[in-house]
């Protein structure tokens, strides 16, 4: 088989990964950029904390309540061009609030285009999600969303520090203008990938039925297939739970540097830079974790280390240790998203698989807040130590319980990659497929179910519709058509193993041209014809090698 590249660097190997990356680096940062120096503006001209927590809040009102529709729009319609478009339409609303602000227009004014930037924006995120497993083989996802860790973990350093230092010298307007050239870089990215984007659309779609009460029953069947699936449904709840602890970490830290470490408010600054490189560091590293086949007792340990910090955090009296506590807790937390998400990307169909990663978001952020609004009365309860341990501890319980009672889960993930790698490796060794790209070759062995013919069982017969294709592992069969003698008279070729059987009638949409009957008993991997043209369109290459094959074999059939 194929050694490749995995982590980062194997993702990075593809042009197109290279591309969605840069896109994100740029929407990203210049989103950092422009959230403080925003902040540093209402602050500025209205003198009120109560307009800087308001603007935070309804900020976070799009991914709660528009998030998840936003994540079935992305399921629905070009992802490529849904991105660009969001793009384009936040750059027009930053070009119309620059106005806004040079003209001194009313805070309220500055604060609700701001909003609607957010709305406009939220099917960016479960758009880009949905989009990595279309550019970099399944091995190299984990890869790939490490990198968008990377990306973000260090915009989260340096970004409100850049848009902190815009806001002092040079003002709100130099800080839109920044995030309006970024929104105009990530589109231009966007529209030279090459790979389609798109969720795959169902044979039986009912294209009709794009009311809203379909729109709530596809939001249902994004939740459902995290639900369904047992480790991702633990996993989920890990990440959620992290999230919820981060929530009460957010209020705390404030107290733990000012009354634990002495370092005043200030401190607080340099509590959550810990945590930032402490993420940069991990994502670095996580890719290997996320193939790991100890499952469960990988995903105890990364639990753990994203929460214990913060219990033990009520212990420490030095700087230099709540600083190693939160940078080991950055890069477990990391570890953990980047897992969740990788598990996601490759249990959830593609075509509700950026609705589910909306659900989770949002999901998230309401973990997030319902933290931050439970820390202070849990402060006042227990006080400040008692409230570190049992809001770290409490939910983190929670996760390695559900952890434990999966059962078998570390020889299903050995098993299944097993089977994978091996049909894999039964693709790149049939010569009709030779040009495929590496994450067709992935999407095609994932939708693999393995079935066996006896001597003499018929496999496809002409004039049947084409339904599948079949990748011959071993045996061999005959490739007969219709004659003057009857039905399946001629024997045009023999087909040995390994072989594609089947391709012409899938790819061409056409009914069958020839019956096929094994000869021995044959091993065929089955893919549906749905999941064959869903693969093909994975990459959009050319297939010239398969294509010819094609031509070759429906001349035959011509000529008798």
């Amino acid at each position: 088989m194929t050694q490749q590249s995995t982590g980062i660097r194997g993702a990075l190997g593809h042009r197109d990964c290279r591309l969605l990356l840069g896109a994100f680096v740029f929407s990203r940062s210049g989103d950092y950029i422009f959230s403080v120096a925003l902040l540093v503006y209402v602050l500025e001209r209205t003198g009120s904390a109560t307009w800087v927590a308001a603007l935070l809040i309804l900020r976070l009102i799009p991914v709660l309540v528009v998030g998840p529709f936003a994540g079935v729009l992305s399921d629905r319609v070009a992802r490529r061009r849904l991105m660009v478009t969001t793009d384009l339409l936040r750059l027009l609303l930053m070009l119309s609030l620059l106005v806004v602000v040079q003209t001194d227009g009313p805070v309220w004014l500055v604060v609700a285009v701001t909003v609607v930037a957010g709305v406009v924006g939220t099917p960016y995120m479960p758009s880009y999600v949905a989009s990595l497993p279309r550019v970099v083989t399944e091995r190299e996802l984990a890869g790939a969303n490490a990198a968008v860790s990377v990306v973000d973990y260090l915009a989260s350093i340096v970004g409100p520090a850049v848009g902190a230092v815009i806001a002092a010298t040079a003002g709100l307007a130099v800080a839109l203008t920044v995030n309006a050239a970024t929104f105009v870089a990530s589109a231009v990215l966007l529209l030279f990938v090459r790979s389609s984007l798109d969720a795959p659309k169902s044979e039986d779609a009912d294209d009709a039925d794009d009311g809203g009460e379909s729109m709530v029953a596809e939001l249902t069947a994004g939740a459902a297939a995290v639900w369904a699936d047992p480790v991702l449904r633990v996993l989920v709840t890990a990440v959620v739970m992290a999230t919820f602890v981060f929530g009460f970490e957010i209020v705390y830290l404030v107290f733990v540097s000012q009354d634990l470490l002495g370092t005043g408010a200030s401190g607080v600054g340099y509590l959550d830079a810990a945590v930032g490189v402490g993420g940069v560091v991990g994502a670095l590293l996580v890719s290997r974790l996320a193939e790991s086949t100890h499952v469960r007792r990988t995903l105890i340990v990364i639990s753990v280390l994203s929460s214990l910090p913060m219990a033990l955090l009520a212990l420490v009296s030095q700087a230099w240790m709540a600083y190693a506590l939160l940078f080991a807790e950055g890069a477990a937390s990391v570890a953990l998203d980047v897992v969740g998400v990788t598990a996601m990307q490759r249990s959830v169909p593609a075509d509700r698989l950026a609705r589910a990663d909306a659900v989770i978001s949002s999901a998230a952020v309401a973990a997030t807040l319902l933290g931050s609004l439970l820390a202070p009365w849990l402060l006042g309860l227990v006080g400040l130590r008692w409230a570190l341990a049992l809001a770290a501890v409490l939910p983190t319980t929670v996760v390695v319980v559900a952890l434990l009672r999966l059962e078998d889960v570390d020889q299903d993930a050995r098993e299944q990659s097993a089977a994978t790698n091996d049909v894999v490796e039964l693709i790149e060794r049939t010569p009709a497929l030779a040009d495929l790209l590496a994450p067709v070759r992935e999407v095609l062995a994932a939708a693999a179910s393995e079935r066996t013919l006896a001597p003499g069982e018929v496999l496809l017969r002409q004039g049947d519709e084409a339904e599948a294709v079949w990748l011959l592992a071993s045996g061999t069969c005959d490739v007969l058509q219709d004659g003057p003698d009857g039905p399946a008279s001629v024997r045009l070729t023999q087909l040995t193993a390994p072989d594609l059987v089947g391709e012409i009638g899938v790819v061409d949409r056409r009914r069958r041209t020839a019956t096929v009957v094994a000869t021995t008993t044959c091993t065929l991997q089955e893919v549906s014809a749905t999941a064959f043209r869903e693969a093909l369109s994975v990459g959009d290459p050319e297939l010239p090698v398969l294509r010819g094959q094609m031509n070759t074999r429906l001349a035959r059939s011509l000529t008798g």
